[in-house]
């Protein structure tokens, strides 16, 4: 399975490739920026809360970028804005 990161900017970044690889060692789907365009779908749970700890999200990409975050269970949104996440990692 492929290994996938979010930038602070809101890009879908693929970070490990476990695709078929060629003779070189080179992976037939590139790292790095994919551009995707569509929803990702996110589930997971708390451990012993059964289906009330259990959430999906749903992460909408509009020409490459992140643009916004849905929970099914709480019907809420949030949109993506990358000056919310630099404040939020750089302390201010």
């Amino acid at each position: 399975m492929d290994e996938f990161t979010i930038s602070a900017e809101g890009r879908l970044i693929r970070t490990r490739c476990s695709g078929d690889f060629d003779y070189d060692d080179n992976c037939d789907r590139p790292l790095g920026d994919i551009s995707y365009d569509g929803i990702l779908a996110l589930t997971g749970g708390s451990i012993g809360h059964g289906r009330a700890g259990y959430r999906r999200f749903e992460l909408v990409f509009k020409a490459g970028s992140l643009i916004e975050i849905r929970c099914q269970q709480t019907n809420s949104r949030l949109l993506f804005e990358p000056s919310n996440v630099r404040k939020l990692t750089s302390g201010v």
